[in-house]
């Protein structure tokens, strides 16, 4: 403490008299920084296209875009639909039968499934109800038997048994639910798709003659409905199903490569297709074009018809992958549509012989995918982008002599710029840039080897001068706007060169004011 205070009356009053400074000029230097950033690919890129973008081992940038055209069930085509069995049985004569029971009714009918062409062999059901009802006016109780022998579980064949009373009013009902049930269609000779069902009728004495009418019979009603299941096989003919013409939006291409001049090195266009069901299906192509709102763009492919599926040999499997190829993809690439225009259609077991075994199960599919990647890796020149910022300076005291923005840059990424500055008000009415001799070369592209991958960082540093009238100017402004057209690295003649860009390049700026400012004392 005795230290400070005797160095207090060290201290001269008369340096602190202002009156002896009057008149003199002071032009103290200060240094502002104005940004400090860091730009990577996930910046460069426009915005929602970041869930697009797949890096590979190598770093490697890759667009991946896939969606899917069609999902088509070829088992929709293939659908059990209700069966229906309406008899009624009428005794042969009239009179009295004695002797114990009589068989009225000993018959085989058969459910017919309409299936087209097709010839089905096995049915596993996951769904199903068998509905049965009788009514008899036999003037005695009869016992009636209904037997489908090819629909079995564990071996067993379905069996239903009705007691229909004497002379009744009424019909009798029972059901069997037909869920893990298998239908049998290769045991018979009546025909294809055919499910046989054996109907037994017998009145029953009990003791007694039996006493029978001229208009006596049993009527038998049976039904199956909600069916469903999780396989069939058999010969499925040579269906065609023609999908509906429809239309895909798409924004990657537009997001991308609409506002520059581009040429990709090695971009990837084709049509997947997954078949998991056991048929062999010649896909064709009736309509397939690329779209820029009216304007279209045919897309050819390889082969330029149709082409046949790979599928699945048995259940279980794993399903059938098949691509077209696209041949055209810089045409399409370069007409950046924005709609997928296509129409196929599906034509089973061409060329194929004719016992050939097919199958279908619960979830068997064909899906039609439209999938691109898209590797960054070519050259683009004049890819214009802009931001629009605050302007971080604002003062109406200031006095400036002179001022210098300095920049620095540090750029991985093998893209240069020309960039220019705008001062704008509030409205955003541009009233002054930065370079008053237009864009310039500001950025410059890293430099790469002949493969396209980084040699050397492009690296600049400047001071760019502005005058006391310009940067009264410049703080009148209350948002800058920056536009940067950008190019990738070019060759000494200046034609643009193939360049890889990876997901671990940056580009760093700093920025920063220098100013000196103009002060003259005053009593």
């Amino acid at each position: 403490m005795a230290l400070l205070l005797g160095c207090q009356a060290c201290l001269n009053q008369k340096d602190f008299d202002f009156e002896q400074f009057e008149g003199v000029k002071l032009a103290p230097s200060v240094a502002v920084p104005l940004l400090h950033g860091s730009l990577t690919i996930e910046d460069l890129l426009p915005a929602g296209t970041n869930k697009n973008v797949v890096y590979d081992e190598n770093q490697l940038i890759h667009l991946v875009y896939d969606d899917t055209l069609y999902t088509t069930a070829i088992r929709d085509h293939f659908l059990l639909k209700p069966l229906w069995l309406n008899k009624a049985y009428y005794t042969p004569a009239e009179g009295v039968i004695s002797g114990g029971d009589y068989v009225a009714v000993n018959d085989r009918q058969f459910l017919s499934l309409d299936m087209g062409e097709a010839d089905i062999d096995e049915i596993n059901l996951t769904e199903g109800l068998l509905e049965l009802n009788a009514y008899s006016n036999i003037d005695a109780e009869v016992e009636l038997l209904v037997t489908l022998p090819e629909i079995t579980s564990e071996g067993e064949a379905v069996s239903l048994t009705l007691r229909l009373p004497a002379s009744s009013s009424s019909y009798q009902y029972t059901t069997l639910h037909l869920s893990g049930y298998n239908i049998d269609l290769t045991d018979y000779g009546a025909g294809k798709n055919l499910i046989p069902v054996d109907i037994k009728a017998t009145v029953l004495s009990s003791g007694q003659d039996i006493s029978l009418g001229l208009n006596d019979y049993v009527e038998v009603n049976l039904e199956m409905n909600g069916l469903n299941f999780s396989l069939m096989t058999g010969n499925f003919g040579q269906l065609k199903v023609s999908l509906p013409q429809n239309e895909i939006a798409i924004d990657i291409f537009d997001q991308l490569f609409s506002k520059a001049n581009f040429s990709l090195k090695a971009p990837q266009l084709r049509i997947d297709v997954l078949n998991t069901n056991g048929v062999p299906v010649r896909l064709e192509k009736e309509l397939l074009q690329a779209r820029k709102d009216d304007k279209p763009v045919v897309v050819e492919t390889n082969p330029s018809t149709y082409f046949d599926l790979s599928y699945p040999s048995a259940p279980g499997e794993e399903a059938g992958l098949s691509s077209l190829e696209i041949t055209n993809i810089n045409d399409i690439i370069s007409l950046t549509p924005n709609f997928i225009d296509y129409k196929f259609s599906g034509h089973l077991n061409v060329d194929q012989p004719a016992d050939i075994v097919n199958f279908i199960t619960g979830e068997s599919k064909l899906a039609v995918i439209l999938h691109a990647d898209i590797l960054l890796w070519g050259y683009l020149e004049a890819l214009t982008l802009t931001d629009t910022l605050e302007m971080p300076l604002q003062s109406e005291d200031a006095m400036v002599d002179e001022a210098l923005i300095r920049t620095h840059i540090q750029n991985e990424f093998p893209l240069g710029a020309d960039v220019q500055v705008y001062f704008t008000n509030e409205h955003y009415d541009t009233f002054d840039s930065l370079f008053s001799e237009g864009p310039q070369a500001l950025i410059p592209a890293s430099e790469v080897t002949d493969k396209g991958e980084l040699a050397r960082a492009g690296s600049f540093t400047d001071d760019i001068e502005i005058n006391n009238q310009r940067f009264e100017r410049i703080l009148e402004a209350t948002h800058m706007i920056v536009k940067a057209t950008l190019y990738t690295s070019r060759n000494a003649d200046g034609t643009p060169v193939d360049v890889k860009i990876k997901s671990n390049q940056a580009l760093s700026v700093e920025l920063g004011l220098k100013t000196n400012m103009n002060v003259t004392v005053k009593q």
